[in-house]
């Protein structure tokens, strides 16, 4: 599907999306999971977690909890913030 549409119009935009959402998730390519994972790695996760936090604890409070650390267990990233003194807290799973 290969569409020309100007950035400015926002409502052919989102109908485009969501043609696009459909038909790509009835495709085979939608079941694709890459050898890797779709979060291949520690920084990648911490990365991402970082920036679902930011918008809900703010810049400040992601600081305070740094260095974060992740760890794949059973398929899954967990990623953990250090807490001033050196506890670790469970962020994100």
């Amino acid at each position: 599907m290969a569409k020309v549409i100007a950035n400015d119009d926002s409502d052919k935009m989102q109908t485009w999306a969501e043609e696009y959402y459909h038909q790509f998730k009835s495709s085979t390519m939608s079941k694709y999971v890459p050898k890797s994972g779709v979060i291949p790695d520690e920084k990648t996760a911490i990365s991402i977690a970082v920036s679902v936090w930011k918008p809900i604890y703010g810049d400040e409070q992601i600081e305070k909890q740094k260095p974060c650390q992740a760890f794949l267990i059973d398929g899954n990233w967990s990623v953990l913030g250090t807490l001033p003194n050196g506890e670790l807290a469970l962020c994100l799973n």
